[in-house]
């Protein structure tokens, strides 16, 4: 009988991972300030000077930069291919 004579056949495995989140940049709050009315004794915030007029607690008052509001800043992100196992070749016989 002739000898076997294997065929050889090349498997491609391709790799294998996962994907991560990537911070670009983190979250973030921004304060937002007006100017405001500011009682002398009290320290008590006015909207208007109406309002200043209308109470009997602050003498006089001045006029500051007070945080009104804050505005919120989602962080930026990204999805990052990461890999666990490299892709490899291999060289499988068959046929005997």
């Amino acid at each position: 009988p002739a000898p076997c004579v294997p065929t050889y056949t090349t498997v491609t495995h391709p790799a294998v991972g996962h994907y991560e989140t990537q911070v670009i940049s983190q979250a973030w709050d921004e304060p937002v300030y007006a100017r405001k009315i500011v009682g002398g004794h009290t320290g008590r915030v006015y909207n208007s000077l109406d309002e200043f007029d209308n109470q009997d607690e602050d003498g006089n008052y001045s006029v500051k930069d007070v945080q009104v509001d804050t505005i919120h800043h989602d962080a930026v992100t990204q999805q990052v291919w990461v890999v666990d196992q490299q892709a490899w070749t291999e060289t499988v016989a068959s046929g005997c």
